[in-house]
């Protein structure tokens, strides 16, 4: 049932920021090249992240989001000592996903 939620309070989210717009001084546009360097890295972010299962999914999501330790623990019903483990060994995963992507 919490993943439901859990789920729904993400795409929610995702739908909240898809939209919003900052003023930026065209001085700190960055380099096109830079920009397409940027996109691959996502690609190949989101490509690893779609490896990995359901709960480790949302809690690396929740913590891309900025979302403290307690507040990740709060939404998945887990100690913050275990977020912050299993944090390490998802960075760890997503780690070797990229790298077995990129040898491909």
């Amino acid at each position: 049932m919490y993943r439901i939620a859990l789920n729904t309070a993400i795409t929610a989210r995702r739908k909240n920021n898809k939209y919003i717009f900052t003023n930026t001084p065209d001085s700190t546009i960055e380099d096109p090249d830079v920009m397409l360097d940027h996109s691959e890295d996502l690609k190949l972010l989101h490509q690893a992240i779609s490896e990995l299962s359901q709960v480790d999914k949302a809690l690396i999501l929740l913590w891309l989001d900025e979302k403290s330790y307690a507040e990740i623990a709060s939404f998945l019903g887990i100690t913050e000592k275990n977020v912050s483990v299993r944090l390490v060994r998802i960075r760890k995963k997503l780690a070797r996903n990229i790298h077995k992507i990129q040898q491909r």
